[in-house]
């Protein structure tokens, strides 16, 4: 199966903006994944945009950095936006 170029720089532009994300929360990707509860070798894929990410995966990554998941996807920016403990509905 033939990869789409959309596809593959969106899974690129995601993995930098989530080490983007986790770096500026001094985060390592071993403390990143142990608290995410997701593999080293899964995040490091995912950074490198070599892994397409399901929607749990993306919620999980946003709880684990205390952001909203919106943030994930904005990939034109180098801050992050601060959010308190999140509530559940």
């Amino acid at each position: 199966m033939e990869e789409n170029n959309n596809e593959l720089d969106l899974r690129k532009k995601f993995g930098r903006r989530l080490a983007v994300i986790r770096k500026l929360r001094g985060v390592s990707q071993e403390r990143f994944a142990a608290d995410s509860g997701l593999a080293r070798s899964h995040v490091s894929g995912i950074e490198r945009g070599k892994i397409n990410v399901s929607l749990s995966t993306i919620e999980a990554i946003a709880q684990t950095l205390s952001v909203e998941p919106k943030e994930l996807f904005d990939f034109d920016s180098d801050v992050i936006s601060e959010f308190g403990p999140r509530e559940n509905p």
